[in-house]
């Protein structure tokens, strides 16, 4: 069996990977997920806290600003006020008040850092120059510098305002946004390992299940098609074994079978021959009697004797001898089957062999019809071989050709047996002009149990029984057909005294 039907092939062979170290890689696949989700979620935190400071800050500032708006416009109402005083009564130390008041707001907004702009530095000059001299124009001069720093005050928090409005509207995006990511990240990731861990599962249990009818299949006796292996686990490895097993449990039937052939074969062969030590026996008495009648009645017509015998009847007494003495020798070839052939190597006539097989394969009526033509090599030298089990390859060649030229038409049916010397050795060759067989009937020919026949013809161990006695002798079979042409098989045998002492066990 090939190694792609009980494994993976060595150049594609991946590396072995047991069940517990894929639960390992699958857990280390789950953790690393979580450690890259953990750290996502906490970077996006740290981004949304530092956004969450700048919108705080923005308050901060806008509020100060706020604060800074309202000194301004407490200010300016009060130099209202106090350009309204300067004059009467106490006016100038009115006025030095509330410039000092606006000193005050000045160094506070200094204080929250809000950020000085160039008016601010003329501010100070001028609540300087007008403290010193709280005159009208002096006042009036502060009073232009309030209002535009009013001014610039009212524009800054409008700023601000609008970028506080941003930052939050930032910040809620990016809070949607990163709390939806991270659930379909969650979602993702818990879908992702529930299908591989659904696939694997699948996989796993349609192999186990696969594997319980494979091994159904062996203890019921169907080998069946061996399982692809397809995994690198331990059940992979259990899957080849199974494979392994059917695979060495089919050849070990395959082999069984063959024995049970060659036994079959040997006893088919002692009952034929104590069959035919009956028959000649009982056939070659009165074949014996009625030879030795026919010479008696001869030698007494020769002497004068008998002179009612004229000439016709003589004749007629040689044919009957004729006959019987070809009956005679039809009995001492049966007679030759009752010879017990032995199971040990021994020096072995082929030629003789191959003779007394095809006298006794004329018997069978499918050979009615058949020419049989022998071609053997008078110079053969003797071949150290158990003759029985040549004589069964011998049969079952000639049984393959004869059924082969079943249905023929359009050239006279025949059957070539040759033997002759090569350099490997003895060469026997059973030639036919049958149908043939193609390609493929060709490529399988000498597989176990293969067979174009139909069950009461034929089981498919011809070939295989044949290759395996051949091989056994340290021979082999070569097998040659052409469609619509016929079809020659050759068997090599060594010369140079090799064989197994147990024959072909």
């Amino acid at each position: 069996m090939s190694d792609n039907a009980t494994g993976l092939s060595s150049r594609n062979r991946r590396p072995y990977k047991s069940l517990r170290q894929k639960s390992y890689i699958a857990y280390a696949a789950l953790i690393a997920y979580a450690i890259f989700l953990s750290a996502f979620i906490l970077y996006e935190k740290q981004v949304l806290f530092e956004q969450f400071n700048k919108v705080q800050s923005a308050y901060d500032t806008e509020a100060r600003l706020r604060e800074v708006d309202l000194s301004i416009r407490y200010a300016l109402e009060a130099q209202v006020a106090a350009l309204n005083r300067v004059f009467p009564g106490r006016g100038v130390a009115h006025a030095r008040d509330h410039i000092r008041l606006l000193q005050d707001i000045f160094e506070e907004m200094l204080a929250g850092r809000i950020s000085v702009r160039p008016e601010l530095a003329g501010l100070r000059a001028a609540m300087a120059t007008a403290y010193a001299e709280p005159t009208q124009q002096n006042l009036g001069a502060l009073q232009r510098k309030l209002g535009r720093l009013s001014s610039d005050t009212e524009a800054r928090l409008a700023r601000s305002s609008k970028r506080r409005n941003a930052l939050v509207e930032d910040f809620r995006v990016r809070s949607d946004t990163v709390a939806t990511t991270a659930l379909l990240l969650g979602l993702l990731g818990l879908a992702l390992f529930g299908t591989i861990n659904v696939l694997f599962f699948r996989r796993l249990t349609g192999d186990v299940q696969a594997l319980r009818r494979r091994t159904d299949e062996i203890l019921e006796g169907r080998r069946g098609v061996p399982i692809p292996v397809a995994r690198n686990d331990e059940l992979g490895q259990l899957i080849q074994s199974i494979n392994h097993m059917a695979s060495e449990l089919e050849k070990h039937e395959e082999a069984l079978e063959i024995e049970r052939r060659k036994q079959f074969h040997q006893e088919k062969m002692a009952a034929i021959g104590t069959l035919a030590a009956g028959i000649a026996h009982e056939v070659g008495n009165p074949i014996a009697a009625i030879c030795a009648l026919v010479e008696e009645i001869k030698r007494t017509k020769l002497t004068g004797g008998c002179p009612y015998i004229d000439e016709t009847d003589m004749c007629n007494l040689e044919m009957v001898l004729r006959h019987a003495e070809r009956l005679r020798g039809i009995t001492q070839e049966i007679s030759g089957l009752s010879r017990a052939e032995s199971d040990e190597y021994q020096l072995l006539d082929l030629n003789a062999m191959i003779r007394s097989t095809c006298r006794l394969m004329r018997y069978d009526s499918r050979w009615k019809g058949v020419e049989l033509v022998l071609d053997l090599d008078n110079d053969l030298p003797a071949l150290s071989a158990i003759g029985d089990q040549l004589t069964q390859v011998t049969m079952n060649l000639l049984v393959n050709g004869v059924d082969a030229l079943e249905g023929l038409e359009g050239r006279a049916p025949t059957i070539d047996v040759s033997t002759t010397v090569t350099q490997q050795g003895i060469c026997m060759a059973v030639r036919d002009n049958g149908c043939g067989m193609d390609k493929k009937t060709l490529t399988h020919a000498i597989d176990t149990f293969y067979t174009t026949k139909t069950t009461e013809k034929g089981t498919g161990l011809g070939l295989s029984l044949c290759q395996s006695i051949v091989k056994a002798h340290h021979g082999w079979l070569e097998i040659e057909s052409t469609l619509g042409v016929g079809t020659i098989a050759k068997v090599f045998l060594p010369l140079d005294g090799r064989h197994d002492n147990q024959g072909t066990g």
